[in-house]
């Protein structure tokens, strides 16, 4: 799909698994007593949003994911039409579910507004959600495969 990006120009061409790694170090207790900014993503790579702020109390769910700065983010169990998003500072320190996965992006390899516009396009995130394993709308997005895409049939990301 990008190919001809890095035969024609000086950027290098990169599969996504170069450059973004699972976080499993963020979760915390949930204290009651606190307020909380859950974030989600929207559709067709519109980024994170603030989708509720919550007592603490109000969360059923007792652990949940701190974000930080530069990540990539989408819901596990819902990954159709492109719902991928880039944490930026507007959202360190809020929360994601146990049904998010975030993933740190190297910025020394891709700039976390260039991967943004990159799931703005339909080709790539139609392309990852037929990459999705499941039924109906519970797609549970198969990491090992998508991370790889960009190195295979054409589906380069450049940076």
């Amino acid at each position: 799909m990008f190919e001809y990006l890095g035969e024609n120009s000086s950027w290098d061409v990169r599969s996504l698994g170069d450059f973004l790694s699972i976080k499993s170090d963020s979760w915390i207790d949930i204290d009651d007593e606190r307020d909380y900014q859950i974030l989600g993503v929207t559709a067709k790579g519109g980024g994170l949003v603030i989708k509720r702020k919550v007592n603490g109390a109000e969360l059923k769910m007792r652990q949940y994911q701190v974000v930080r700065l530069n990540q990539l983010m989408w819901c596990k169990v819902d990954t159709t039409n492109g719902a991928f998003g880039i944490t930026k500072s507007k959202h360190e320190e809020a929360l994601s579910s146990p049904n998010m996965c975030l993933a740190d992006i190297d910025t020394d390899i891709c700039l976390p507004d260039f991967l943004q516009l990159f799931f703005k396009i339909p080709s790539v995130y139609e392309r990852l959600t037929s990459a999705s394993l499941g039924t109906i709308d519970l797609q549970k997005k198969n990491w090992k495969k998508w991370r790889s895409w960009a190195g295979q049939n054409g589906g380069n990301v450049t940076s």
